[in-house]
């Protein structure tokens, strides 16, 4: 089966966000009530081949482990895993 994998990757609690700073000033400055606490990550997306959903969540998780987030700074979701319909099998 074909997956489509989405991983989200943020700054872990209390690390300073500098690009959520800037953002919830801009957004203050336009108008907007400021927002409290926006921090600014990465949305990873990918297909992925596996059997099984929980199979290829894991294997999502351990991506992110050994490349896509600094355990220093950042944690990492999987955001949605779902199956994609009609994918060449």
């Amino acid at each position: 089966m074909t997956w489509r994998v989405r991983l989200a990757v943020l700054p872990l609690e209390g690390m300073r966000s500098p690009e959520g700073d800037t953002a919830a000033a801009a957004l203050a400055a336009l108008g907007f009530g400021p927002p409290s606490g926006m921090t600014v990550g990465k949305l990873y997306e990918w297909t992925a081949e596996g059997d099984d959903a929980e199979v290829v969540r894991r294997q999502a998780m351990a991506m992110a482990e050994a490349l896509l987030a600094n355990p220093v700074s950042e944690r990492a979701e999987v955001v949605d895993v779902r199956e994609v319909r009609g994918a060449p099998a």
